[in-house]
């Protein structure tokens, strides 16, 4: 889920289920975790990595806290998708984008997560999401919609949806190699990847209605890189829009968005108050 990180040693965390790592030598040259050459000495310096996790667990907490008087929210998204369906609720349509959307299980995630909240005629509306990410491996890997899997990420399918008809949108496979998830051509067609980064893109980002998720990448960026990104991201959404972030993001940085207008809607999730244009 890196789009492009700052070239140091490899000593990164590790948060997903599956990774995919890609190196870089002194000469200049790539290799990836799915090369033999990617274990040479001479690749010593991790140049951005890939993680898979359906569902993953930080947006568990992502819910406004008068909800909890109404529900208990501690094993799966179902705040925080209650909370994007309300905030855009009278909007007749929201532009979704999934940046360093990896191999597509957030994004497939978040599909899921809304259908199985609003049903598939009333979630249409935030899509199809517009998925980017620089890894062009990973990118043909969420087109084709079949991504490695644990048991860990088929239970939070469980703990996540209850609504929808499985089959109609996903399976899983099961090998020697492990689980698969497999989308159906239902559920692919509700996200487009393409390979970009986040600072060829902005510009394109619709002001208004837009559910913007760059979450769990800001800090593996250049430093330069990274305050220009995230100060026109900020400089471009109004206050119909929202920003969501990761938990990786928030313990490892204090992103500035009180200094670009954004109060916290909820955590991991920001809207900019009125009245703040730059």
């Amino acid at each position: 889920m890196i789009m492009k990180i700052n070239l140091s040693p490899m000593n990164y965390q590790s948060f997903g289920t599956n990774t995919r790592r890609v190196r870089i030598n002194k000469q200049g040259e790539i290799a990836s975790s799915d090369e033999r050459r990617f274990y040479d000495s001479s690749f010593d310096t991790l140049l951005y990595e890939n993680t898979t996790l359906f569902f993953r667990y930080d947006l568990n907490r992502a819910y406004k806290k008068e909800m909890a008087a109404k529900y208990k929210y501690s094993d799966s998204w179902d705040g925080f998708r209650k909370t994007v369906v309300e905030h855009f609720k009278n909007a007749p349509k929201v532009n979704t984008y999934d940046f360093a959307s990896s191999d597509g299980s957030e994004a497939y995630s978040l599909i899921l997560s809304l259908i199985d909240e609003l049903g598939e005629e009333a979630s249409c509306k935030y899509f199809p999401i517009q998925a980017f990410d620089i890894d062009s491996g990973v990118v043909q890997i969420a087109k084709n919609g079949q991504i490695p899997c644990n048991i860990d990420d088929i239970g939070r399918f469980h703990q996540n949806l209850y609504n929808l008809y499985q089959s109609k949108y996903y399976a899983f496979s099961q090998d020697d190699k492990g689980y698969l998830f497999i989308a159906n051509d239902n559920l692919k067609e509700k996200v487009q990847f393409q390979e970009a980064d986040i600072l060829s893109e902005i510009d394109k980002i619709e002001p208004s209605n837009s559910l913007v998720l760059c979450r769990n990448f800001w800090p593996y960026l250049d430093k330069d890189y990274r305050e220009e990104a995230f100060k026109k991201l900020c400089e471009r959404l109004d206050e119909t829009s929202l920003i969501v972030i990761g938990y990786f993001d928030g313990s490892a940085l204090n992103l500035p968005f009180k200094e670009y207008g954004f109060s916290d809607v909820c955590p991991f999730v920001y809207k900019k108050m009125p009245n703040n244009s730059f």
